[in-house]
């Protein structure tokens, strides 16, 4: 806009035009500070690789989440730092590994929605260009380039067309991670802690042979929504018509589980670009559509929602009473979430004054942050829990080499399969009971010093179908 077309514009206008240059620099940012931690991924990679091995020491938060220390190269990173990591020492690929291969070659190109049998027939499919991609990934066909994962994608490809050059690719000494990733955890936990049918079903915790995917049958629900207001007229259901799918309703489905507000679904429509083209304002349209996502919501994690609330009010409760909210996890870990209020201090210094906050625990306890923060730290501590226990298992039974990432879990291609009965075992031991009422309120009231509702009751959902879930973790 020229300086005479801004003199002429309306204040509408004018916003407008300043809405669209801060998305131009904050893409240009994102582009530069994706390039520079690249950089900085493959520098490190380059020289760690005069090292035979080495290993990431791990930190606990408060929740008991483990994180490794060292930045940007390390398993917790992102497509390009994970690609850059194999297992130092290599295993044998085993009767299965070659099919474990399979199922990672599909995850990480992004056909990853579907069966085991089907991600088989897929490499089946597709071998040549695998391969291709292996043998002359810049002069062939690049079809590692059309992966979600491109430098994942690429590392397991090498793999897959050495090992199946072999007469038998059970001797194939493999070095690439096996990855097993909960189907949206957090409403996992809850759907088992409410021991909810519906929720258990659609996240994969139950017997089902079918696959199934949340974000999905929430955008389905949503899609029926949007299209019954548009044939009653509805202006904003007929923009929105047509183009409702799975990835307008993913965040607010992956963050529902971690206490995302009606604002923050809000805030996650219009900074995810689904508002973009659409006629009229961003906030009208990502509010009209947040107010179907929420109902939408309710229908698919059913017993999540009440579990959730209880986790707020017992943090409130207790906020009022001026006391932390302090619970034991299955491993017998206590966990303490205390959000004091701020107390602001006028530091005067030479350079001129400088205003410090801290928190203050003679100030009280932040209600708001208590309740808020609740259901997220509590499902937090009980996935860091399982973590613990799974390593500790894959440990005694003398799996040594393997990588976690909260609620994802890699070991060698011939250990996948023992990963995925440890995993469900594990889950089966914590929430065969009924740890909501013997566990977390048991705790909290005996030290509460104060009455507190009860925890809702269990659905009918038979936890013991975890065992048999072949896609609680894939």
């Amino acid at each position: 806009m020229t300086d005479d077309e801004w003199d002429m514009a309306t204040a509408a206008r004018r916003a407008m035009h300043k809405y669209e240059l801060s998305k131009i620099h904050s893409k240009n940012h994102r582009d530069y500070s994706k390039r520079e931690a690249a950089h900085r991924k493959i520098n490190i990679a380059r020289e760690m690789r005069k090292y035979k091995s080495f290993t990431y020491p791990q930190k606990c938060d408060s929740r008991l989440r483990l994180y490794a220390i060292p930045p940007d190269l390390n398993p917790q990173s992102d497509s390009i730092g994970r690609g850059l990591i194999e297992f130092a020492n290599g295993e044998p690929l085993g009767p299965r590994g070659l099919y474990w291969m399979r199922v990672k070659l599909c995850n990480s190109y992004g056909y990853d929605k579907v069966s085991f049998e089907d991600m088989q027939k897929w490499c089946d499919e597709h071998h040549d260009l695998i391969v291709d991609s292996a043998d002359k990934p810049l002069d062939g066909e690049r079809f590692w380039s059309t992966a979600d994962k491109e430098l994942e994608f690429y590392a397991v490809a090498r793999e897959y067309a050495q090992a199946t050059r072999m007469d038998n690719p059970e001797h194939y000494e493999s070095h690439q991670l096996s990855s097993m990733d909960g189907s949206n955890n957090g409403l996992q936990l809850l759907s088992l802690l409410g021991r909810d049918p519906v929720g258990a079903k659609l996240t994969n915790c139950s017997s089902d042979p079918q696959r199934y995917d949340l974000y999905q049958e929430t955008a389905d629900v949503l899609k029926q929504m949007v299209s019954e207001d548009a044939v009653r007229g509805d202006k904003i259901a007929m923009r929105w018509a047509g183009k409702i799918d799975r990835s307008v309703t993913k965040r607010a489905t992956m963050t529902t589980a971690y206490g995302v507000t009606p604002r923050g679904i809000q805030d996650q429509l219009i900074s995810d670009g689904h508002t973009e083209d659409l006629e009229g304002s961003h906030l009208e349209n990502a509010g009209w559509l947040r107010d179907r996502i929420i109902p939408a919501l309710e229908e698919t994690i059913v017993a999540s929602r009440p579990i959730m609330d209880y986790f707020q009010e017992v943090a409130t409760i207790l906020a009022h009473a001026n006391r932390p909210l302090r619970w034991r996890v299955p491993t017998g870990s206590t966990v303490q979430q205390s959000y004091w209020n701020i107390a602001k201090s006028d530091v005067k210094t030479v350079m001129g004054s400088f205003f410090m906050w801290d928190q203050n625990p003679k100030g009280g306890l932040n209600a708001r942050k208590q309740s808020l923060g609740s259901s997220p730290n509590v499902i937090h501590s009980l996935d860091a829990a399982m973590l613990h226990k799974i390593v500790n298992e894959m440990v005694r039974r003398r799996v040594y080499s393997f990588s976690t990432i909260h609620d994802s879990f890699s070991v060698h291609f011939c250990h996948t399969d023992e990963l995925r009965d440890i995993i469900r075992e594990t889950a089966y031991e914590m929430f065969k009971g009924n740890w909501l009422k013997d566990g977390f309120h048991r705790y909290v009231s005996r030290h509460a010093g104060v009455d507190l509702p009860d925890p809702p009751p269990q659905g009918s959902f038979n936890v013991k179908e975890v065992l048999d879930a072949p896609y609680f973790f894939a």
